[in-house]
């Protein structure tokens, strides 16, 4: 044991400083930290410190300069985790498990001599390769379990709180994504019934953080900001989707009128995307439109911005997906003015017009692919709910001039629809 040890619970899994010549070799001289991965993956070795202070020693300096040892200086570490877990990959799976249980038992920030950006590299480190883990798609891929997900959902809302790394918040949403609803609806179940997990005090607490953040910076929304929104967002999305509980246990519905706020005043396309995307899922009328608002009457697709979400050009692929799936998730849109009405009809229809006109190229001419049935169904619904409106708004001989964006020719319709 170093001299310097500081006996604090916890401290001692954060590498302080540049390890010394004979930690790197310990390190470094092979494939060791994953041959223990392996070995440690017993019964026997549960909650072994051990593993997780060496595991996070050797993600924190995989790509430190070590004039000894120079293959080491050009080595990526994302090549180098990817290196190590394909192999032993349930292994790996493990040991990241147990390095992020004790990360979220651990003091926030850590109280010892580790710098924050030691902190954050080992956290996105390991949300990283766990993200990359569970991804259905590799060959090497592992089932997500419980204590992982608790674990990562409770890094991102403490990250969330304190404003800190938005590549780790990156990486637990696209951990996230990799699980299925049932699983996620379980781990989010677990959470909220687990009183010692504080998760729904720090959400609440980051939900507020980001309210604030809002409002401290209503006239200069940065980039950091809107990171912010956008992450936030993506979580409520996937977590109210598996369970609607959550939306009951903290104050969704603020968040939600802030951002939509903050969305009028910025003009950016993708923060709209994802207000949208929040609405549409907490209110999808595909089986609970009717329990949430019952249960949540103030949250979801009561307070969609159809005006806001309008104001962009039609051209905008994303915004009219989304407004699709809004449409889709309410089963009452004979409330809303025939203005409205008409204008998410034009912006629908003018969409799907220009993916079929073929006017969109490179990965819009594909995203158009992939949102038209959405565009489709969308139109139907309109028409099924509030034909009588459209009719009535196409009899007007000023509304007749949009039936004819057909006869246009396809050189102009991009023109014509983006400036309409």
């Amino acid at each position: 044991m170093h001299s310097d040890y500081d006996a604090t619970p916890g401290s001692a899994l954060f590498p302080s400083g540049r390890p010394d010549g004979a930690q790197m070799v310990l390190l470094f001289s092979g494939e060791v930290v994953p041959w223990t991965w392996s070995i440690w993956n017993d019964p026997r070795f549960v909650d072994n410190e051990s593993m997780a202070r060496l595991s996070a020693a050797w993600m924190c300096h995989l790509d430190t300069p070590c004039t000894r040892m120079r293959w080491m200086q050009s080595r990526d570490w994302r090549v180098a985790l990817l290196r190590a877990s394909k192999s032993g990959s349930r292994d790996a799976a493990i040991a990241i498990t147990q390095l992020l249980s004790y990360v979220t038992t651990s003091p926030w920030p850590p109280k010892s001599g580790s710098t924050p950006a030691v902190w954050s590299d080992l956290l996105l480190r390991s949300c990283w390769l766990a993200a990359q883990l569970l991804d259905p798609y590799h060959s090497w891929h592992v089932v997500a379990t419980p204590t992982l997900m608790k674990s990562m959902c409770c890094i991102f809302v403490r990250c969330m709180i304190d404003r800190s790394s938005i590549e780790v918040q990156d990486a637990i949403i696209e951990a996230l994504t990799h699980v299925d609803v049932g699983g996620l609806q379980g781990i989010i179940e677990r959470l909220l019934d687990d009183k010692h997990s504080e998760f729904l005090l720090m959400l609440n607490s980051g939900v507020e953080a980001l309210q604030r953040m809002i409002h401290t910076t209503a006239e200069t929304q940065g980039p950091s900001t809107m990171q912010s929104i956008r992450l936030m967002m993506n979580f409520l999305t996937l977590c109210c989707n598996a369970s609607l509980r959550l939306c009951s246990e903290i104050s969704v519905s603020a968040l939600l009128s802030t951002v939509t706020t903050c969305a009028s005043k910025s003009g950016c396309s993708q923060l709209i995307c994802h207000l949208l995307t929040t609405l549409s899922t907490i209110g999808d009328s595909r089986g609970n439109t009717s329990r949430t608002r019952k249960r949540f009457p103030g949250v979801g697709v009561n307070e969609i911005p159809w005006e806001i979400a309008l104001s962009f050009p039609r051209s905008d692929l994303l915004v009219a997906s989304c407004l699709a799936s809004c449409v889709l998730a309410v089963d009452h849109l004979g409330s809303l003015r025939t203005s409205t009405i008409v204008g998410i009809w034009e912006c629908l229809r003018d969409a799907l017009l220009l993916i079929l006109a073929e006017n969109y190229v490179g990965d819009e001419a594909l995203l158009g692919l992939l949102v038209a049935p959405t565009l489709c169904k969308g139109l139907g619904a309109l028409l099924r709910q509030t034909g009588d409106e459209l009719g009535n708004s196409f009899s007007d001989p000023e509304r007749k001039t949009a039936l004819t964006v057909t006869s246009i020719p396809k050189s102009d319709l991009g023109l014509v629809l983006s400036v309409g």
